[in-house]
């Protein structure tokens, strides 16, 4: 073999060798005459809804004393936040995550019932409702793995979270439900009796995270990305009790390809 046969010989192999690349992770063109084309790197904003989920046991406090105890609450939170997708193989990517979550909800504590000195002075007794209004503001770093298996971008999510508490509000109300005429001084049947910030939570959460989302394009480079999470608390949220809070997470991400 002459050198310039061995030189032609060696420079189509390594042409042969070069990855192929496509214009992005979905081109169906590319993926039809080059399959095993590289996938790009996708970053962009999502945002949507946690749907929170409380459970166990907490108490709130009024001048040192525990005032009332609740057991279960829903609400609903914002998220916004910013993600990745990085590819590691043809399917399978590095999803981290760095994202703002209103982890708080809704509670009502058990009826409370109390003698009072009634009509005609006679003893009766007065059914206090107390509800609890609870926001919980934390950031939260999602670190996820990420597998697609359908050809038009659908895939299954992963991985460990961690929230960092920074904010907290609770507004408690007390309502008279009965008897009829019964009613505060000021004449409502409704007193705030607390609002402002509680010392019962910790500063850190953490779970395990799990969903199905997809990936379209829209264009060359930017990809639409709706997704659902569901998230399974490993650590209690109180610091006394045993408050867990789980969610469902629901949202949509615009990705840019690079």
């Amino acid at each position: 073999m002459n050198t310039r046969t061995a030189f032609i010989t060696l420079a189509t192999l390594l042409l042969c060798a070069l990855p192929l690349r496509a214009d992005g992770p979905d081109a169906p063109g590319d993926r039809i005459l080059f399959p095993g084309s590289v996938r790009m790197l996708l970053v962009g904003p999502y945002g949507g809804i946690d749907y929170n989920m409380h459970k166990g046991t907490f108490s709130t406090t009024e001048n040192g004393q525990s005032c009332c105890t609740f057991e279960e609450g829903t609400g609903i939170g914002l998220v916004a936040g910013l993600k990745a997708f990085i590819p590691l193989t043809d399917n399978l990517d590095f999803s981290p995550r760095l994202l703002y979550e209103n982890r708080g909800g809704d509670f009502t504590a058990l009826l409370q019932r109390y003698p009072i000195r009634g009509r005609n002075n006679a003893v009766e007794f007065a059914d206090l409702e107390n509800t609890l209004d609870i926001t919980l503001h934390t950031f939260t770093i999602d670190v996820f793995a990420s597998y697609r298996f359908t050809s038009f971008g659908m895939y299954v999510t992963a991985g460990p979270s961690m929230s960092f508490l920074f904010g907290d509000d609770y507004i408690q109300t007390e309502t008279i439900l009965g008897p009829p005429g019964v009613v505060y001084i000021d004449g409502t049947t409704t007193k705030q009796m607390f609002s402002g910030t509680l010392d019962i939570t910790e500063s850190m959460l953490f779970a395990v995270r799990g969903g199905l989302g997809v990936i379209f394009p829209v264009s060359d480079n930017i990809r639409l990305n709706p997704e659902v999470l569901y998230s399974f608390p490993l650590t209690k949220l109180s610091k006394d009790g045993d408050w867990k809070v789980s969610s469902v997470q629901a949202t949509i991400g615009v990705l840019f390809a690079f």
